[in-house]
C-alpha cells in the first residue's frame, strides 16, 4: 500500500484542520496495509505539523532501524563457534546456544538476538537480500 498524508510546510490552514480533525481516517488508512506500507511525503512537515497523530507517526517511521545487509556485514567477522555476548543474555536459552554452535559448524553465520521492527528474533541469517528468521522455542 502506498499512502501519503499530503502535508507540506506551506499546507493551507484548511488542510491542516482536516487532517487534525480526522485522525480516525488516518488510523484506518495506515492499518489497512496487509503486507507493506510505503509512506510518501515530507517527513519534516509531518513532524512539525502540530497534528498529534501525524507527528507521532512521523517520529515512529523516522527512528533508525537495523538494515539487515548492514548488520550482516558487521557480523562477517569471525565470531567463533561459541554464542556471542548479547545485551539481554537472560533471554537466551541453552538450546539457542547449542543451535548457534551447530549453525556455525555447518558454515552458517547466524546473527543472534536480531531486532526486526518490534520483534527480537532468536537468529537471523542474511544472504544477499534474503533473510531467514529462526525462532527456538523454549522456556524463555
Amino acid at each position: 500500500m502506498i499512502f501519503s498524508p499530503v502535508i507540506s510546510a506551506d499546507a493551507p490552514p484548511g488542510a491542516i484542520s482536516f487532517l487534525r480533525s480526522n485522525g480516525n481516517l488516518f488510523h484506518v488508512a495506515i492499518t489497512r496495509a496487509r503486507g507493506l506500507l510505503h509512506m510518501v511525503g515530507d517527513h519534516a512537515a509531518a513532524s512539525a505539523s502540530g497534528i498529534n497523530h501525524l507527528a507521532k507517526f512521523a517520529d515512529y517511521v523516522g527512528r533508525p532501524t537495523a538494515d539487515a545487509a548492514t548488520t550482516a556485514a558487521a557480523y562477517e567477522a569471525n565470531l567463533g563457534a561459541d554464542y556471542p555476548a548479547v545485551s539481554r543474555s537472560e533471554r537466551v536459552s541453552d538450546w539457542e546456544r547449542r543451535f548457534y554452535s551447530a549453525l556455525y559448524q555447518a558454515g552458517l553465520r547466524p546473527i543472534s538476538q536480531f531486532t526486526m521492527e518490534q520483534f527480537d528474533l532468536d537468529f537471523a541469517i542474511v544472504v544477499g537480500n534474503q533473510r531467514l528468521n529462526i525462532e527456538v522455542d523454549g522456556k524463555r
